[in-house]
């Protein structure tokens, strides 16, 4: 849905081409030994990318550095979803009440991205006890809600959309530092506990690095100029992700905040052994 719209802004043919595996990782070292010509660019996700040099465990040697950032586009913020017929917690102040005397089973994406980095930091408030239940993607982390195997889950909020307007979710909190268009009535995780709690999907854009200073400006303004068409606006929104745009220099910041982030919270709740 954007390489048609990024087609009309540049006036040249885009090809998309889809690769997974590795967190990520294979494809963003596909990107980053790419020639830095501009004429290969990427979609990334950050936690996905920070996670996997940052956890000492990967053996990557290789950083954000390698990349140049073009521009982040949405911020996908998690939610703690729990069951509509839960009667133990009814608010996200009430279910951290709850964790200071119960261990409380969390689905969330197995591994170190944006689920168990919300967990990490679920467990940083004083006293709380969230235990992550790695799973292979939202749609599992959902099964085990309704199965009632684990006590809450974490998603992105795209994810709810669906099961929300369902009703076989009912999402307490947000973590986000402020309440978010995809449904105002959901409080923040500092509305209920008063602590800040901020953690997202970031979804953005790069090439290799040492792409030429003019071809970089002419991506990063026509992609700011992607973004902000209306009907790409409607339809990602109706897939439950709102544009919210980094420019490249608040992308590259953000991007520091997070390997300043996993290199805290990696050795408390990861058991990372950085050097």
């Amino acid at each position: 849905m954007i390489a048609p719209e990024l087609e009309k802004v540049l006036g040249v043919p885009v090809t998309v081409t889809n690769i997974t595996g590795g967190s990520g990782w294979i494809g963003y070292d596909s990107l980053m030994n790419s020639a830095p010509d501009g004429q290969t660019i990427g979609m990334i996700s950050a936690t996905g990318l920070v996670a996997g040099y940052v956890d000492p465990g990967t053996g990557r040697t290789n950083t954000y550095r390698d990349f140049a950032p073009v521009v982040n586009f949405a911020s996908d913020y998690q939610v703690i979803c729990v069951r509509p017929d839960e009667t133990r917690f009814k608010t996200f102040k009430e279910l951290y009440e709850y964790s200071k005397e119960n261990e409380v089973l969390i689905a969330g994406v197995a591994g170190t991205g944006s689920d168990g980095m919300v967990v990490g930091k679920l467990n940083s408030l004083e006293g709380a006890n969230f235990v992550h239940m790695g799973t292979n993607g939202a749609s599992e982390s959902l099964t085990n809600l309704y199965g009632k195997h684990v006590d809450a889950c974490v998603i992105d909020i795209s994810e709810t959309t669906a099961p929300a307007k369902a009703g076989q979710v009912k999402i307490l909190a947000v973590a986000a530092d402020k309440r978010v268009p995809q449904d105002p009535n959901i409080p923040t995780i500092k509305e209920e506990v008063g602590v800040s709690l901020v953690n997202f999907s970031a979804r953005g854009i790069m090439t290799p690095a040492g792409v030429p200073e003019d071809t970089m400006k002419i991506l990063r303004d026509a992609f700011m100029k992607v973004f902000q068409n209306e009907e790409l606006k409607k339809t990602l929104a109706a897939q439950g992700i709102v544009v919210e745009l980094m420019d490249w220099q608040a992308y590259e910041k953000y991007l520091q905040t997070l390997e300043d982030e996993y290199k805290v919270i990696g050795p408390k709740y990861f058991g990372w052994e950085l050097k």
